[in-house]
């Protein structure tokens, strides 16, 4: 780490929020686990923390081992099924026509 901050690079917080879910639900607070969080991890390098992003691999995540592909196709089908969803639910609720 301390070799990274000689190089004149920041260490920023790679924060993913599936982790605190249900926390982020009852407090409604996005910003107060971000500071939480930056906070745990200056006490532990003692370098200001200034930049954050969420975290983007859950095309890595699988509760079974599988290939690159599979775990890519796995990803794309579920992000279909959610946005046909999502749309299904939105024209229920406008009282739209859904013709197919």
């Amino acid at each position: 780490m301390l070799a990274l901050l000689g190089l004149d690079h920041h260490i920023g917080l790679h924060f993913d929020p599936m982790y605190c879910v249900e926390e982020l639900r009852r407090d409604r607070s996005l910003e107060k686990h971000l500071i939480r969080k930056k906070d745990l991890l200056f006490d532990i390098i003692q370098t200001e923390i200034q930049t954050f992003s969420f975290h983007t691999h859950s095309v890595c995540w699988t509760p079974e081992p599988a290939s690159p592909y599979m775990r890519f196709k796995r990803a794309v089908d579920g992000r279909a099924k959610f946005t046909m969803q999502r749309y299904l639910n939105k024209a229920r609720a406008n009282k739209r026509k859904i013709v197919r």
